[in-house]
């Protein structure tokens, strides 16, 4: 039983974590144009873009809605571009840069209230606007437009697109022929099957792979569908639709080999990741609400609001109240619950923590960065808000625990019997649960300094620490062998 311990501590000591620093917050150059920047964003190696649909919205300005482009130097992301729609009409609705798209080569920018989808294209120094793309389809998507891009082709979903047997929404294919962006047709959901809100929500891994979620409306439970190309055709690879499973295919994210849809089976709301692996689509584990739902009473949104994908990390955010992003990464057989951030979360929504509002509503990464959208932020609390977006380096570490910077910390690590809190403040901190590694809660309803995990399986854990005076929840990993 020894000899098993140590081996479990070493396999665990051995791994190689993701760590998320924060590497910068970048906030708009004009930051008297209201909230909004960081509604939208994506990035490249090179670039990284923001929208902000609320550009303008209260002033008379016909030009409501920008697009915010950085470049990246040696030492930080700083602003190269501002893109505008020049439209010639007010609204009175977020509308240009709500949603975009970025590829190597190409930019786009949906315009919902126009119904149109702008398309850019990069030069050595610039982003150009080379086509307004408005066709008689968009006028029945619904609102937002979502859109995919790549050098080759766009994706424009169109939810509310009507079919003769009731069924809702189809995704609109453009394809690039000498730099001119033709229609190509139409993929829609399976004529068999009760399929509403189609296209909602898409996700493309620039390739040959399209992801396609539906809504729940009255009888359907939603659905996701992958397709695949064939030759000249995008036809059905994949699907799941469950009667039983609700919500399905609300929140979908591809990558070439891997997925992500979000799921609620009656009792908990969670993610399922899938893997191809020897060609074919294998789930690899579930991520629960468990981490995510820490006050259920302050309007937080279930787990899995934003799912997005860099390397072996898997990253979710849980929602509006205080914004947490969770990290979970490829540790062995499955996805495990590795960061969270920022490390603080406050229970009742404060003015002074009302800056990180909406932190991770939108999400973006490259190989070295996570970007997370956060429209409602403000600097300070005597400001307005503006929105901003925060950088975070992703750095390789051995370390077993997050959030050094705190001044209480859980003893012994690794723990066999019973786990303290160790802090000089004891009536502050109080471990409030015990969260396995996929996001399940493994021991709840304890709030004392210590708890007995001698009855929990070896393996890595969280324990859900709250600072009463701050009313905060933090998460510290520690090891049970």
């Amino acid at each position: 039983m020894k000899l098993k311990k140590l081996l479990l501590l070493g396999l665990i000591l051995g791994q190689q974590f993701t760590s998320l620093a924060q590497y910068e917050i970048i906030l708009p150059s004009d930051t008297n144009q209201g909230e909004g920047f960081g509604y939208s964003i994506d990035a490249n190696e090179d670039f990284l873009v923001v929208g902000n649909p609320l550009h303008n919205k209260d002033s008379d300005s016909t030009n409501q809605g920008a697009v915010y482009i950085f470049d990246l130097t040696d030492t930080s992301w700083q602003p190269s571009q501002k893109l505008k729609p020049n439209s010639s009409s007010i609204s009175d609705v977020p509308s240009f840069g709500i949603t975009l798209s970025l590829s190597k080569n190409y930019l786009t920018v949906s315009d919902p209230e126009f119904n149109a989808v702008h398309i850019f294209e990069r030069d050595e120094s610039q982003w150009n606007k080379i086509q307004y793309v408005q066709d008689t389809l968009f006028s029945s998507s619904s609102f937002p437009m979502v859109i995919e891009i790549s050098d080759e082709y766009l994706f424009v979903g169109l939810s509310e697109y009507t079919h003769s047997n009731g069924n809702t929404g189809a995704v609109a294919i453009y394809k690039n022929e000498d730099e001119e962006w033709i229609s190509d047709g139409l993929i829609l959901p399976p004529d068999e099957l009760s399929v509403h809100d189609f296209g909602h929500i898409i996700s493309y891994d620039k390739k040959n792979q399209i992801l396609i979620g539906s809504r729940k409306r009255e009888t359907d439970d939603g659905g996701a569908f992958l397709h695949k190309k064939n030759e000249d055709f995008w036809v059905l690879d994949r699907m799941h639709k469950d009667g039983s499973i609700n919500e399905q295919g609300l929140v979908i994210h591809l990558e070439e080999n891997r997925y992500a849809i979000n799921g609620n089976d009656g009792t908990d709301d969670y993610v399922e990741i899938y893997e191809r692996i020897d060609e074919n689509w294998v789930k690899i584990n579930k991520i629960y609400e468990g981490i995510s739902n820490l006050n259920s009473t302050n309007g937080a949104l279930p787990i899995g609001d934003v799912v997005h994908f860099q390397d072996n990390l898997t990253f979710t955010n849980r929602g509006l109240s205080g914004g947490i992003v969770y990290s979970f990464q490829r540790l062995n057989e499955s996805y495990d619950l590795v960061d969270q951030f920022p490390s603080g979360f406050a229970n009742e929504i404060e003015e002074d923590l009302f800056q990180i509002y909406l932190h991770g509503f939108s999400l973006a990464s490259n190989d070295k960065y996570l970007f997370c959208g956060t429209f409602a932020y403000r600097a300070d609390i005597n400001q307005d808000k503006t929105g901003a977006v925060f950088v975070y380096s992703l750095e390789k570490s051995n370390s077993t625990t997050s959030h050094s910077d705190l001044n209480f910390s859980v003893s012994p690590n690794p723990c066999s019997d019973v786990l303290s809190l160790i802090s000089n403040s004891p009536d502050r901190y109080s471990i409030v649960s015990i969260i396995d590694n996929s996001g399940r809660t493994a021991m709840k309803s304890i709030n004392d300094s210590s708890v007995k995990v001698e009855g929990l399986k070896n393996g890595v854990y969280w324990a859900k620490i709250i600072d009463n005076e701050l009313s905060r929840i933090h998460l510290l990993k520690f090891i049970k062998i």
